[in-house]
């Protein structure tokens, strides 16, 4: 969990291109704006971004691309409803 690390940016979150068998990550309330460098995760089934005030409609199509996504939380972002709409795409998501 990285959960409240304020510090963790998208530069820092490319680090966990590392940890190959991840499936779940808590990013709430960092600054993360983008999941593009989880991509090649394709175990990573979830991701709660909670409080990501950097994160909004660029950042959800970054989570479209994971394909094997069945769980994204978005509360407290900067999704808009264009953003929201976006997700119907990712039929992965439950």
């Amino acid at each position: 969990q990285l959960q409240r690390c304020t510090q963790t940016t998208n530069a820092g979150l490319a680090a966990l291109l590392r940890a190959r068998s991840l499936t779940s990550i808590d990013l709430s309330s960092t600054c993360i704006s983008s999941v593009d460098a989880l991509a090649e995760h394709a175990s990573l089934r979830k991701v709660v971004l909670a409080g990501c005030r950097a994160f909004g409609d660029a950042g959800v199509a970054s989570a479209c691309r994971l394909r094997s996504l069945t769980s994204l939380h978005l509360g407290e972002t900067a999704v808009s409803r264009l953003g929201l709409m976006a997700l119907r795409d990712a039929t992965s998501l439950e």
